[in-house]
């Protein structure tokens, strides 16, 4: 499947979601990205701003669960479009969205090529990207400058990279 097929169907697939069943979805990867992490080595993250009408895996809890357990986390809330400027600050952890990723933790984006173009720029960073099960592709095609990640959060799982960061 190529990509712009890949993007529309995932699309679609999000949006069926109700907004309960989102959440639902959301909280259990909640659940496993806070067991995933090891938060006292954490000390800069990135993570994007969820839309909830994109039925995006939700990110609004991060903020407080940070505040409240790990104030010592300078977190930042991104809130990109294709033309924002990579951020030059040096990230422990980056948290990305995506539309459909593999079992190798490849990931298909939007198509504006904003995270691969900041996760080149983070190569010490943790790459964590947070879907659905439902979003799961058989393989997502890649191109030269598509930056695979180091692990996927679904409800059900957390996948890794086999070439991931220990």
């Amino acid at each position: 499947m190529d990509k712009t097929t890949l993007r529309t169907t995932m699309t679609a697939r999000r949006r069926a979601l109700t907004a309960a069943e989102a959440q639902a979805r959301s909280e259990r990867i909640a659940n496993h990205l806070k067991g995933l992490l090891e938060w006292e080595q954490i000390y800069h993250l990135h993570v994007y701003r969820s839309y909830e009408e994109w039925r995006e895996a939700d990110t609004t809890w991060l903020e407080r669960f940070i505040t409240a357990e790990w104030p010592h986390i300078e977190l930042t809330i991104g809130d990109v479009s294709r033309t924002a400027a990579v951020p030059e600050a040096v990230y422990d952890v980056v948290i990305v969205p995506l539309l459909a990723f593999d079992d190798e933790c490849r990931r298909l984006g939007m198509g504006g090529g904003w995270y691969d173009r900041f996760l080149s720029a983070q190569p010490q960073a943790l790459s964590v990207g947070l879907a659905y099960e439902l979003q799961r592709a058989k393989t997502v095609p890649v191109e030269p400058h598509d930056i695979a990640l180091d692990y996927i959060v679904t409800e059900d799982r957390v996948l890794m990279r086999s070439a991931s960061h220990p």
